[in-house]
């Protein structure tokens, strides 16, 4: 119902588009998303090349089915280092964050750069461009 689905009992050709808070919050928050955020943040690592703009391009064509704008890049490079800062500062927070959701994260990669690349996957399943397929 958060996300504008019909009822079982009727049939509908096509559902509404909206972008509430509570989607939101859902998307952010929620057991399975922060978890599905882990495991595409690792996708995104070991995927996505060698360097953090290719990394960054490559989780925002899977999740948009589009490539970024440059500086769309941009905004999510500066979000990147934000939160590699934070979590480099905070490990507890780090170990924290991945300690969500039923399987361990990948460990060929340090706590603070799955929490780093989780926190951006997350950011992409949230944007708008995700939900929608605008």
């Amino acid at each position: 119902m958060i996300f504008d689905a019909a009822k079982r009992d009727v049939c509908v050709v096509k559902r509404r588009e909206t972008n509430t808070p509570m989607q939101a919050l859902l998307l952010l928050n929620d057991t399975q998303f922060v978890e599905a955020s882990r495991f595409l943040g690792q996708r995104m690592l070991k995927e996505g090349g060698k360097t953090l703009p290719e990394q960054i391009q490559f989780v925002f064509r899977l999740t948009t089915g589009r490539y970024p704008t440059e500086k769309e890049v941009e905004i999510l490079k500066k979000l990147y280092r934000e939160q590699q800062k934070i979590f480099g500062d905070q490990p507890d927070q780090a170990e924290k964050l991945l300690a969500i959701g039923a399987k361990e994260h990948d460990p060929s990669f340090s706590s603070t750069q799955v929490a780093t690349a989780t926190t951006v996957a997350n950011t992409m399943l949230n944007f708008d461009g995700t939900i929608a397929k605008l």
